[in-house]
């Protein structure tokens, strides 16, 4: 697996998890 794919798996589900919890603020 490269890098990039990687790090967008890693970034992708934190984003998600960061906007859920701004939606709840």
């Amino acid at each position: 697996m490269r890098y990039k794919e990687m790090v967008e798996l890693v970034i992708s589900p934190s984003l998600t998890v960061n906007s859920d919890c701004l939606d709840k603020l």
